[in-house]
């Protein structure tokens, strides 16, 4: 059986690329795709053996503003914002994406909750980053002091802030 000059090229070309189309494939691997099979700590463990504190487990930005926990992390009962934020500001959980569960309500200066209101709830399914007004009613939080527990990775880290 003789196959035309013309078909011969055509099915040459096809294997080629099919064949080259392989080895990109291979050899550039798509940092999303990567990213998204990242795992975060296992802080449970870490918490265990004390290497982070059981109250803020992982990092959380709130306005830009890294969250600190002020005297001994091992007994601390929330971390904390230096500055007051925006209704809007914009919450950045410090690791890789993940669902992220967030619950914010008011409290007084001690922690303890001031309010009957439901928290308001924010959640992200594969992110690290939302804003305090993404809550799922939509609505604006007022100025006061609150606290919010960011559940990621199994574990709760919990942070207390002022909007201004």
């Amino acid at each position: 059986m003789k196959i035309p000059l013309l078909s011969f090229l055509i099915i040459s070309a096809a294997i080629a690329s099919t064949v080259s189309a392989q080895n990109v494939a291979k050899t550039n691997s798509d940092p999303v795709a990567e990213q998204a099979k990242a795992k975060p700590p296992d802080y449970g463990e870490l918490i265990a053996a004390k290497k982070v504190s059981p109250i803020y487990p992982f990092q959380v930005k709130v306005g830009g503003q890294l969250a600190f926990i002020d005297g001994n992390p091992q007994s601390a009962i929330f971390a904390k914002l230096k500055e007051s934020v925006s209704a809007d500001a914009e919450i950045e959980v410090l690791g890789v994406p993940a669902m992220v569960i967030i619950n914010v309500f008011k409290v007084n200066p001690n922690g303890s909750v001031t309010s009957t209101e439901s928290p308001k709830i924010i959640m992200v399914q594969h992110g690290t980053k939302t804003r305090l007004d993404d809550t799922m009613d939509k609505s604006k939080l007022p100025p006061g002091l609150y606290g919010m527990n960011i559940v990621y990775a199994n574990v709760t880290s919990r942070v207390m802030f002022t909007v201004k």
